[in-house]
């Protein structure tokens, strides 16, 4: 007669339930009564760009982390005063849970 064990099974990781549960609903702006900028949550990619870009580089910071949304956000807030830059790129990082 064979001998019976009890050894768990490895565990196995799937890649569908990383994606599902990192993934974020888009950050809406809205600019004004009519419209709205939609930012998309940023990929592995992008996230890893970022880390890249130097603390003296806003701009690119901005276009690397918003994407194609980069030309209307910019124009939406290129005349605003300079606290709206930082407070947006604060609520971005906050919006799809990267820190600070």
């Amino acid at each position: 007669m064979a001998k019976r064990t009890t050894k768990k099974a490895p565990k196995t990781y799937d890649l569908r339930t990383y994606v599902q549960e990192a993934t974020k609903a888009p950050f809406d702006l809205l600019v004004d009564d009519e419209t709205t900028i939609s930012v998309p949550a940023p990929s592995v990619r992008v996230i890893l760009e970022l880390a890249k870009v130097p603390e003296d580089e806003p701009l690119e910071l901005l276009e690397l982390f918003v994407g194609d949304s980069f030309e209307d956000l910019f124009d939406a807030i290129g005349d605003c005063p300079a606290g709206v830059f930082e407070k947006l790129l604060e609520d971005l990082r906050k919006h799809f849970g990267l820190g600070e």
